[in-house]
């Protein structure tokens, strides 16, 4: 178990074809290990799924996933507009995107295999849909404003392409 969990982190399997009872992943930076119940949900060491399939695993983790960045896309989006109204938040197994700001209806959806990487990867992605509310492109303005929130972007960026893990 612990040379999968490190193989499976250090990206020399980059995706998983088959989800196995015993497995263990990592979600929001812990480690779970995932075991066949009669009901899905998460505790405190465990992912319990009634089947073990991807689709099943995807429900109970995007729970997590909506927690985390509900906080976090508030706390970015307080300190870069001021009185303005906070887009909603969507989550879909999406294969072309991390995150997708939708002007016209005002919300961002993000991909759930964001809930497999780092904190740090997830806030990078908070901040870029977000600055796409108030530069669309990817001008030299809107990176501007991705350094002020996120000095860090261009690692964190190399980060998220490194660790994410593709479940097919």
């Amino acid at each position: 178990n612990e040379s999968r969990v490190y193989k499976f982190m250090n990206k020399e399997v980059s995706n998983i074809k088959k989800l196995e009872e015993g497995m263990t992943l990592r979600v929001l930076e812990k480690y779970y290990t995932v075991v066949k119940y009669s009901k899905s949900f998460m505790d405190e060491n465990y992912i319990y799924l009634k089947e073990i399939t991807i689709k099943e695993l995807y429900k109970v983790v995007s729970e997590k996933l909506l927690e985390y960045l509900k906080i976090r896309q508030k706390y970015y989006f307080d300190k870069m507009y001021f009185l303005k109204k906070e887009p909603s938040i969507l989550i879909k197994n999406v294969k072309t995107y991390y995150g997708q700001y939708n002007k016209k209806y005002h919300h961002v959806t993000y991909n759930i295999g964001l809930v497999f990487v780092s904190l740090r990867c997830i806030d990078y992605i908070i901040v870029h849909e977000l600055s796409h509310i108030k530069e669309m492109n990817h001008s030299t303005a809107f990176y501007n404003q991705m350094s002020k929130y996120n000095p860090t972007y261009k690692e964190d960026k190399k980060l998220l392409k490194k660790e994410w893990i593709k479940l097919c």
